[in-house]
C-alpha cells in the first residue's frame, strides 16, 4: 500500500525529521494538513523543563541533583579504580532479594560513562551491548535520588523514581504494531525499591529510549524516526498524556526530547563519557523525579479514583470556566493514536459519582460524550507567523479576542440558532458544558496550551512553534458507529437525518461542515426508532465570519473527501463539497458492506484507490470513476451487496448512489444550457465552439479571435450550490421515506 505522503528518510543538520507514515493494516484516513511539523534541535531549554518551576521546589530540586551527582561520580570512580586493578567482577545490580548494589550498578555503567579506560576504546559493535549500561546508570541516579528525597514525600505523588524496564528490544502486548523499543522507563513512588521492572507496557510507559550503536548522522536519524513511532503508541495507550518525553542514545552520545502535539523538540547532544556534560543527563533524571506531574507530560484533571475504580474529569463549566464541572468516565471510545495533530480523544462518561466500585458486575451507565483535544491558533498553517509563539500575547487574551476558534464556537452557535426549531432536536450535539482546559500549576490555574508546555524557547522556536490550545466538552446524545446500523434502511434514515441537519446547519448557521465520513455520522437509539447524528464539527468553517475561505486546507478523511478538496483547489469549497463526499460513503458501505470487516477488501474493489496514493492521484481516480453514468454504474455500483447480507443484495444503496450521482454531476435541470456548463468530472470546452473548426483549429485566418476557455464543472457546480443541494436533499429524503416505511413493516 503506498504512503499518502512521502516518507522522510533524513533532514538536514538543523531539523528532527518529520516521522513516516507507517503502513498499517488498516488504510491511512485521515489526509495529511499541511504543516511542518519537523522539530528543533540543539534546544537548551528541553531539559530545563523537567525542573520544578515553583522557586522553592527549584531549589531544593538544585540541592538534590548536586548531591546525586556527585555520588554518582564518586561510584563511578571507586567502581573504575577497582575495575582497573582487577579487584571487582561485573555481577547483577540488585541482590536477591531486589536491593540495588550502586557498587554493581556503576560496574554495569562503566563501558558507556568511561569507555576508554573500560577496554571499550573503539564504537559499540551493536546497540544491545549499550541496554544494560544505560539501564545501570538510570538505576543507579535513581538509587542515590531516593537517598536524598525526604522520607515524608517518598509516598506520595509529589516525588518519584524513574526506571528502566527489565526487558529490552520488546514489542509491548499493547502496541498496534510491530516496532521493538529498546529501552522503556517508567516512574513509581519514591518509597519503591529501586529495581528493574517487570512487565513493560506502553499504558505504563513515561519515556521510551532508542539506541544506536554509533552517533552518525543516519544513525541519529534512524532513532528519531523510531522514537516517534513509540511515541505515537504511548499517545494511544495514555488518554491523559499532553506531550511525551524521550531519549536517544547513539553510541555514548544522548539527547531528551520532548514530542509535543505539531513539533519535537531536541536538548543537545549530551557525551555521557565526559562527567561535565554527563551532569546534564542526571540532572535530566532527578528533574523527572521531582517536578510537577504536569511536567512529565500528564494532564492533572484527569484523576484517578482507587476507591470507584475509574477516573474522573474536569470539564471547563459554561458558567464558571474557574469552577470545573466534574465527570466520571466510564469508556474510551476514541484514542489519540497519531503522532501529531488535535490528538482528539473521545470519553463516555456520567455527572453522577458511582456509588459502589466500577466493574463488569457493576457498570456505569453514561449520559454525555467527553470530547478532549487542542486547537491551534491562526488560519493559515502555511504562515507560521500568523500562529507562532513569538506574538507577544497572553494566553488569557488570545483565547478572549476571539481568534481561537474551536469546536466549541461552532456548537455553540449552532445550538443558539437552531436550539429552538425541535425538527432537527437529536440530529447534532447539545453542548452541555465546556471550555478551555486550565491545569493546576505552582501559581494557580493557568491555560493549558503551547505557551505553558514550552516556555524558554527562543525567538526563532517560538517563530516556528504553533499556538495551540486544549479544549474540552461534554455534549448529548451518545451515539453508536455508522457501521452498527442494521440494514441498508436503518443506514438510509441515518444518512438523511443527518444531511438534513447538515442543510439546515449551512441555511440558517452558514457553518460547512467539511468532513461527511462515516466516523461523523452516528446512529442513535431511542424508543421512537433509529435516527442520525452529524457530529464533529472540527474542520467546520463558519461563512458568516468575514474570513476568506475560497481555498481553505485540505480537510476531511480518506477516501470521503472530495475532489476538489483532495486537489486543494481554488474553487471555494460548498456543500456540494459534502454532499460529494456523501455519495463516496455510500459507495463504500454498499461495496465492502456496512460492518465494513473485509480484511482484504483492498484486493477486491478499484474504489480501495481512493484511499491510497498521494491526494492529486486519488483525485484523478475518482474524476474516472465519476466520469460518465453508464461508467459510474458499471464499475462502482454494480458490485454493491456482495460482502454483506445486512444490504441484502444491494439494490437499495444501488439505486441511492446512482440517483445522488445523477444529480450531482448530471443535473437534469442544467443539461440544455450551455451557458451553466455544470455536467461530468473533467475540465472541457463547450461543446459546439464557433471558433473551432472541429479539429481543433481556428476559422480565423487571421487568427485574431481566441478559441473558447477550458471550463470547469466544479467551478460551474458552485454557482448552482443551493438548488443542486436541495436536489440531492430531495433525492435522499425520498429514499429515506421508503426506508422508513420498510423498518415499519420489518417491526
Amino acid at each position: 500500500m503506498a504512503n499518502i505522503q512521502k516518507a522522510t528518510s533524513g533532514s538536514s543538520s538543523d531539523e528532527v525529521p518529520a516521522p513516516y507514515i507507517n503502513n498499517r493494516a488498516n488504510p491511512p484516513k485521515k489526509a495529511p494538513r499541511k504543516t511542518n511539523k519537523s522539530g528543533n534541535t540543539n534546544v537548551a531549554s528541553v531539559i530545563n523543563h523537567a525542573q520544578p518551576r515553583d522557586p522553592k521546589l527549584a531549589e531544593r530540586a538544585s540541592q538534590i541533583f548536586e548531591a546525586v551527582a556527585a555520588r554518582v561520580e564518586k561510584c563511578l570512580d571507586e567502581a573504575n579504580r577497582l575495575s582497573t586493578a582487577g579487584n571487582i567482577q561485573q555481577s547483577d545490580c540488585t541482590d536477591a532479594d531486589g536491593n540495588l548494589s550502586p557498587a554493581s550498578a556503576a560496574l554495569a555503567a562503566l563501558p558507556w560513562t568511561q569507555p576508554a579506560t573500560y577496554k571499550q576504546k573503539k564504537p559499540f559493535e551493536s546497540e544491545r551491548q549499550i541496554y544494560a549500561h544505560m539501564s545501570a546508570f538510570i538505576l543507579l541516579v535513581a538509587h542515590y535520588a531516593k537517598q536524598e528525597i525526604p522520607a515524608a514525600q517518598r509516598d506520595t505523588d509529589e516525588c518519584r523514581l524513574i526506571l528502566p524496564f527489565e526487558k529490552t528490544d520488546i514489542n509491548p502486548s499493547d502496541a498496534d504494531d510491530d516496532t521493538r523499543a529498546d529501552l522503556i522507563l517508567r516512574t513509581r513512588r519514591a518509597g519503591h525499591k529501586v529495581k528493574l521492572q517487570p512487565n513493560p507496557s506502553y499504558a505504563g510507559t513515561f519515556c521510551v529510549a532508542e539506541i544506536k550503536s554509533n552517533s552518525s548522522t543516519k544513525s541519529l536519524n534512524d532513532a528519531r524516526i523510531q522514537l516517534f513511532d513509540y511515541s505515537r503508541n504511548i499517545y494511544a495507550n495514555q488518554h491523559d498524556r499532553r506531550f511525551v518525553w524521550g531519549l536517544t542514545c547513539c553510541g555514548e552520545s544522548a539527547s531528551a526530547y520532548i514530542i509535543s502535539n505539531y513539533r519535537a523538540y531536541s536538548s543537545p547532544a549530551i557525551d555521557i563519557t565526559d562527567a561535565t556534560k554527563r551532569r546534564e543527563f542526571i540532572r535530566l533524571l532527578v528533574g523527572w523525579s521531582l517536578c510537577r506531574k504536569g511536567q512529565l507530560g500528564l494532564d492533572e484533571t484527569i484523576v484517578p479514583c482507587p476507591d470507584i475504580q475509574c477516573q474522573a474529569i474536569h470539564v471547563p463549566s459554561g458558567s464558571d470556566p474557574e469552577v470545573p464541572a466534574l465527570y466520571y468516565l466510564t469508556d474510551v471510545i476514541m484514542v489519540a493514536d497519531k503522532l501529531f495533530g488535535r490528538h482528539c480523544r473521545c470519553f463516555l462518561a456520567t455527572p453522577n459519582r458511582p456509588e459502589v466500585p466500577v466493574s463488569v458486575e457493576n457498570p456505569v451507565v453514561p449520559s454525555v460524550v467527553i470530547k478532549d483535544s487542542w486547537t491551534i491558533c491562526g488560519t493559515s498553517e502555511e504562515d507560521d507567523e500568523n500562529s507562532g509563539l513569538e506574538a507577544d500575547l497572553a494566553p488569557e487574551t488570545l483565547v478572549n479576542s476571539g481568534e481561537v476558534c474551536s469546536e466549541i464556537n461552532i456548537l455553540d452557535k449552532i445550538n443558539g440558532v437552531l436550539g429552538s426549531n425541535t425538527e432537527y432536536n437529536g440530529l447534532y450535539p447539545t453542548l452541555l458544558n465546556g471550555g478551555w482546559v486550565r491545569q493546576p500549576s505552582h501559581t494557580g490555574k493557568v491555560l493549558d496550551c503551547a505557551r505553558e508546555i514550552l516556555f524558554g524557547l527562543d525567538d526563532e522556536q517560538k517563530r516556528r512553534t504553533p499556538f495551540y490550545f486544549h479544549v474540552r466538552y461534554a455534549m448529548e446524545p451518545i451515539g453508536e458507529p455508522l457501521n452498527t446500523a442494521r440494514s441498508a434502511s436503518e443506514l438510509i434514515v441515518v444518512l438523511c437525518d443527518a444531511m438534513r441537519c447538515h442543510k439546515a446547519i449551512s441555511d440558517e448557521c452558514s457553518i460547512l461542515h467539511r468532513d461527511i465520513s462515516d466516523n461523523n455520522i452516528l446512529v442513535v437509539r431511542n424508543d421512537s426508532g433509529v435516527h442520525g447524528l452529524l457530529i464533529d464539527f472540527d474542520c467546520a468553517l463558519d461563512r458568516s465570519a468575514g474570513k476568506p475561505h475560497g481555498r481553505p486546507e485540505r480537510t476531511g478523511t480518506l477516501p470521503f473527501m472530495s475532489i476538489g478538496n483532495l486537489t486543494n483547489s481554488d474553487i471555494p469549497r460548498t456543500m456540494l463539497d459534502d454532499w460529494e463526499s456523501l455519495l463516496y460513503l455510500v459507495c463504500w458501505y454498499g461495496t465492502f458492506g456496512i460492518s465494513n470487516n473485509c480484511e482484504d477488501w483492498n484486493c477486491r474493489h478499484h474504489i480501495s484507490q481512493w484511499c491510497i496514493g498521494y491526494e492529486e492521484e486519488i483525485a484523478d481516480q475518482k474524476r474516472s470513476d465519476l466520469s460518465t453514468i453508464g461508467g459510474f454504474y458499471n464499475r462502482t455500483v454494480s458490485g454493491f451487496g456482495k460482502h454483506d447480507s445486512n444490504i441484502g443484495d444491494g439494490e437499495r444503496l444501488n439505486t441511492l448512489a446512482v440517483h445522488l450521482h445523477k444529480y450531482m454531476f448530471f443535473n437534469p435541470r442544467f443539461g440544455a444550457a450551455l451557458s451553466i456548463p455544470c455536467h461530468g468530472t473533467q475540465i472541457h470546452r463547450k461543446e459546439k465552439d464557433e471558433y473551432d473548426n472541429g479539429i481543433g483549429l481556428v476559422n480565423d485566418p487571421e487568427n485574431t479571435k481566441e478559441p473558447s476557455k477550458p471550463i470547469d464543472p466544479f467551478e460551474m457546480r458552485v454557482k448552482e450550490e443551493q438548488t443542486i443541494s436541495q436536489d440531492l436533499l430531495t433525492v435522499l429524503q425520498h429514499h429515506a421515506k421508503q426506508a422508513r416505511k420498510e423498518l415499519q413493516v420489518a417491526k
